[in-house]
């Protein structure tokens, strides 16, 4: 089976006029065997009524839910293109039914677009309802998607002149319709694909040319994440720059296919260095043992120097071990396996036993690295913070914008708390997002204190 790594960066910003953000994004990569799988969600909250941003919200929360509680089934299904086209749009039709349950509840029309990319193995998965946009990119840039809109619809019947038609208006949205008119699509993905999901908000005014050549002008075709981020930042700022009015979102994506050949070559090989490394160590701690068969040991290994301090068992095994860290890790556990049976565990040493056996500190350090593997990032807690970490405390910031702008009444007070306390809060947030500096253990902490204020303003108002 052909195996993928995915690389992506996001970014969505509340634009140059609008007072909240009303779009929202979910992005989530998952490994299973070495193969890398994500989902991938734009959502728009619809402008003209009102809360388009819990819309949005309450859309990315069902489908990160989808992923926590489906996942697992979906990679055990050997025919799994049904069950997932079926499950995915029954994220839809869900939030579709609990928007309009809250829109009558609040007797407010609530509404959003949802654009979503499901990537496993060597397909993609689109479920779409709005005028979101999925774009494959390679040397050309093709639409996915097909817009729920007024003007497409009558382009579709073969109206000509639609000088005056507002592209804007939607025909399909969630959180509006009873029923949903779902687009669906499955395709095939290349060895090495790019995808960029965005909400109308960019796609009004981006240049598509500017677009491709932001994705094929590199030296090399293996994208960083840092790659991807700065290419959604450009795209934004160029919207920005000319004059775009609405939130702006976007998720760019790189699919490359692992190479194999490199793995089978080095696997032999770094057994053959290994067992060389082993062989001659040991061949030099028997030579101090039994000094009087110094000379037949040299005559097969000339390349040891006999003169050097000897090694014992358990300092040559952390050599081999090095070696085959360094060559291949995937095999390590392989290679400590095969020795235990060859000598026989009861023969190991303690000292040896210590270094088959992680300490309780390794333990601990996997057992850090399994838990982030579900929020789908492995970074040590001192390392820079990640652009998924910064990603959580923006969305965090807008809320708290968003939080900030409905605490002001018709005479421009603020009802609950004064304004300066959720200034400094947001300002000392957005301070630690900018700064590429912040570790991971900074935004968490940061996102904790501007989450208790968050909730303080909430109670407050309650």
């Amino acid at each position: 089976m052909k195996k993928f790594k995915i690389t992506v960066g996001a970014k969505t910003d509340i634009g140059n006029v609008k007072q909240v953000n009303q779009d929202a994004l979910l992005c989530k990569i998952g490994s299973m065997n070495n193969n890398e799988f994500g989902l991938f969600v734009v959502c728009d909250g619809l402008g003209g009524l009102e809360y388009g941003e819990v819309a949005s919200k309450k859309t990315t929360e069902y489908f990160e839910e989808w992923w926590n509680t489906n996942i697992k089934t979906i990679l055990q299904t050997n025919d799994s293109e049904k069950l997932i086209k079926e499950s995915l749009e029954e994220v839809l039709i869900k939030s579709n039914r609990e928007i309009i349950q809250l829109s009558n509840e609040i007797n407010s029309k609530i509404g959003t677009t949802a654009s979503v990319l499901f990537i496993l193995n060597k397909n993609y998965y689109i479920v779409h309802i709005g005028d979101s946009r999925i774009y494959e990119i390679n040397k050309n840039m093709i639409q996915l998607t097909e817009d729920h809109s007024q003007y497409e619809m009558l382009k579709k019947q073969g109206i000509k002149n639609l000088q005056n038609v507002k592209k804007n208006v939607l025909t399909q949205c969630i959180g509006v319709n009873d029923k949903l008119d779902i687009f669906y699509k499955k395709g095939k993905i290349s060895k090495n694909t790019n995808f960029l999901i965005c909400s109308d908000g960019l796609h009004n005014k981006m240049d598509k040319e500017s677009v491709i050549n932001k994705f094929n002008n590199k030296n090399s075709k293996i994208f960083r994440t840092k790659d991807l981020q700065e290419i959604c930042e450009n795209l934004i700022d160029e919207v920005k720059e000319k004059k775009e009015r609405d939130n702006i979102t976007a998720i760019a994506i790189n699919v490359r296919q692992k190479s194999n050949k490199r793995k089978n070559n080095f696997l032999p090989g770094a057994i053959l260095v290994a067992s060389l490394c082993l062989v001659g160590g040991m061949a030099v701690v028997k030579s101090q043992k039994y000094k009087g068969e110094k000379e037949n040991i040299v005559s097969h290994t000339p390349a040891m120097n006999m003169d050097a301090p000897a090694k014992n068992e358990a300092e040559i095994l952390r050599d081999v071990l090095d070696v085959l860290k360094e060559i291949n890790p995937d095999i390590v556990d392989n290679f400590k396996n095969k020795y235990k049976e060859k000598i026989g565990e009861e023969k190991l040493s303690d000292e040896i036993k210590d270094i088959f056996e992680p300490s309780q500190q390794e333990n601990q350090e996997v057992n850090n690295s399994q838990s982030n593997n579900s929020s789908d990032i492995n970074v040590n807690s001192e390392e820079v913070a990640s652009y998924e970490d910064r990603l959580e405390l923006e969305i965090l910031i807008n809320e708290a914008q968003s939080l900030y702008y409905k605490l002001v009444d018709e005479n421009n007070q603020y009802q609950y708390h004064s304004k300066e306390e959720l200034n400094e809060a947001i300002e000392s947030a957005t301070k630690i997002s900018n700064d590429q500096l912040s570790t991971k253990k900074i935004i968490e902490e940061e996102k904790k204190l501007l989450q208790e204020k968050i909730n303080l303003f909430k109670s407050q108002s309650n």
